[in-house]
């Protein structure tokens, strides 16, 4: 789950994306990948819950593309041009 506590976040939902703003909550399944981005000038400051249990290996994989088919950890995926 995702709620937007400042600012506007752009999320992307297999491509498609929507716009979030201040107290707006979305709740996004774990096997769905998706992408947070800030596209506005103003910071975005956003709480993420995730699900129970520990986190290892269920998050932090990260794509070049959205028809990637495989993922890595984010520190091994370069960022975007424009940031």
């Amino acid at each position: 789950m995702f709620l937007v506590l400042a600012g506007t976040l752009t999320l992307g939902i297999e491509g498609e994306e929507r716009a979030l703003e201040q107290g707006e909550i979305v709740r996004v399944a774990p096997d769905v990948r998706r992408q947070l981005v800030n596209r506005g000038p103003a910071d975005c400051l956003l709480l993420a819950l995730g699900g129970a249990g520990e986190h290892i290996g269920r998050d932090g994989e990260a794509y070049e593309a959205w028809d990637a088919e495989t993922g890595a950890p984010p520190q091994q995926v370069p960022l975007p041009g424009d940031l």
